[in-house]
């Protein structure tokens, strides 16, 4: 039995990888000919294949991408199960190409997780026999420059973004769209609403065969995009000072451009999950040049729908497939919008000892709880546990740290405040340890956490205590 066929039968919720197991065909006109899906992001209909004549090497296609729709993750199947490991899920993996080294590193360092669901995956993959990458962001940044993925490029997909947004046809990005596709039908909807205190607006639905495209655009006064500058510049000592992760889980709660939501659309009776989406937006020159690098990209969206170009916007434009016969005639739609969760900081403690008790309130309920500590243990990894990369020496002290939460708290993370010691050599990857949770006596859930990465044991450890939570209730509305 080969290592993939022992992965697809692990009893776990692939999900929670973002790699969802369905179906091993994919419909999406940048698919490669022939591959076969090994799973699904769930977001903008990525999805992670092999492909013929590349043996086990895995590779990723993103339909909304700007640029080229497939790219090469790994030379093979047991190192992408390994990548997996190091960035906790697929997220990363994906969206590497994007990113700087730092960038990498922030986003696999905030993903780190709790969720019990996600870390019996990730060791029931390591019970496979397969390592954490040492260094994934380099590995990616190899295996894009080895494999050369143009002759998989869908070709009338090459130049998409030159088109622009409009007309719209499915599977487009907000960004271009594909030539030599049939045009969307317009349904004019002029739908406005708010939520919270953002204002909404939907000009119009797209009807395809494939489904329903929509396009979102909420609206900012320039005045909140100033005053989070000055929030960015005082909090971290300047706009080009790159935040800590605690900083960075304060700006992205108060940015107002940072709009992060799941959808669902209900058309006839009928629920349809969001698919896939692509987002950007429109900054005033009135609010500084540090955000007014879209603008030439997004004139085209603000002059079709006639927006003010004085005001703030952000545009999401979200695809809802079905199963209809061509020329469906919609008759109704409503609209459920559900915000996604954010970290906030409730409180710190600093070199606890076993029975170290943390006092904190929930940010939303105001309910009072408390954070006992149940083991603090100072650890070694093992000695060349990285020996496969002889030239690089990495971190390997660390500390170990369990506790509870009373009453019981979901969402509830302990984070190390400190940074890693960067590695020493040839390499200048991330590094981080992961502790699983686990049920303690009489059926609690455990908290454990890892400190950051050093050479020596660190003479101190301040810890963050982070609670996930809801910025606002879900929003229902009738658009058709």
């Amino acid at each position: 039995m080969t290592l993939y066929q022992r992965y697809a039968r692990l009893p776990i919720r692939f999900a929670a990888l973002g790699l969802e197991r369905g179906s091993e065909k994919s419909s999406y006109f940048c698919t490669p000919r022939g591959a076969r899906v090994i799973g699904w992001a769930g977001v903008e209909g990525i999805h992670f294949c092999f492909v013929p004549g590349y043996g086990d090497a895995v590779f990723a296609v993103n339909p909304m991408a700007a640029g080229e729709h497939v790219q090469a993750v790994s030379r093979s199947f047991p190192d992408f199960l390994r990548l997996v490991l190091s960035c906790g899920g697929s997220a990363a993996i994906e969206q590497a190409r994007y990113w700087t080294r730092e960038q990498f590193d922030a986003f696999v360092a905030a993903d780190k997780t709790e969720d019990p669901v996600r870390q019996d995956a990730l060791r029931a993959i390591a019970g496979l026999g397969v390592e954490p990458m040492a260094d994934p962001y380099g590995y990616l940044a190899a295996v894009r420059q080895e494999m050369d993925c143009t002759a998989l490029q869908p070709q009338e997909e090459l130049t998409a973004a030159e088109n622009g947004p409009f007309p719209v046809v499915w599977n487009s990005s907000i960004h271009g769209r594909p030539r030599r596709r049939r045009p969307a039908r317009e349904v004019a909807v002029n739908a406005a609403f708010s939520w919270g205190e953002e204002e909404w607006r939907v000009p119009c639905l797209y009807v395809c065969a494939e489904g329903i495209v929509v396009d979102y655009c909420v609206g900012v006064e320039p005045a909140k995009v100033k005053e989070f500058l000055r929030c960015y510049a005082a909090l971290c000592g300047g706009l080009d000072v790159e935040p800590t992760e605690e900083q960075r889980d304060e700006l992205e709660r108060h940015n107002p451009l940072h709009i992060a939501f799941r959808s669902v659309l209900t058309v006839d009776g009928k629920e349809l999950p969001v698919k896939g989406g692509s987002s950007t937006f429109w900054v005033p020159e009135s609010c500084g040049e540090e955000l007014t690098s879209e603008n030439r990209r997004t004139r085209a969206i603000l002059d079709r729908y006639g927006l003010e170009e004085d005001k703030a916007w952000v545009f999401w434009r979200s695809s809802y497939p079905w199963k209809m016969r061509r020329g469906y005639a919609v008759k109704s739609v409503s609209l459920r919008l559900v915000r996604d969760k954010v970290n906030v900081t409730v409180g710190h403690f600093t070199d606890p000892k076993p029975g170290t008790e943390v006092r904190f309130t929930h940010p939303v309920s105001g309910e009072q709880h408390t954070l006992r500590v149940l083991e603090v243990e100072a650890q070694t990894l093992p000695e060349n546990r990285f020996s496969h990369d002889p030239e690089t020496v990495y971190p390997d002290c660390f500390t170990a740290l369990t506790a509870v939460a009373e009453p019981p708290l979901e969402g509830i993370t302990i984070r190390d405040c400190a940074e890693n010691d960067p590695p020493r050599g040839s390499s200048n990857c991330a590094m981080g340890v992961a502790i699983f949770g686990k049920k303690g006596a009489e059926g609690r859930q455990v908290i454990a956490a890892a400190s950051s990465m050093h050479f020596a044991p660190p003479e101190s450890v301040t810890w963050r205590i982070a609670v996930s939570v809801k910025p606002m209730d879900d929003r229902e509305t009738v658009l058709l």
